[in-house]
């Protein structure tokens, strides 16, 4: 397992993931103004820039 730093390259891959995450749940719970729900990629990108974010990877 490798972890590093997330670059701004990661972030609509990061903000697609959320999405499938935490998506289903919240609309399943009708909780339709979620964040996750609502937010855009393009805050996710000022986001970004003020969080330190780690991703991992598993190495073969």
């Amino acid at each position: 397992m490798k972890i590093e730093l997330a670059t701004i390259l990661d972030v609509p891959a990061l903000f697609d993931l959320q999405r499938k995450a935490f998506g289903p749940l919240c609309e399943e719970l009708n909780w339709k103004d979620a964040p996750v729900l609502t937010e855009s990629l393009e805050y996710a990108y000022e986001e970004f820039a003020r969080c330190t974010t780690l991703i991992w990877s598993v190495s073969k």
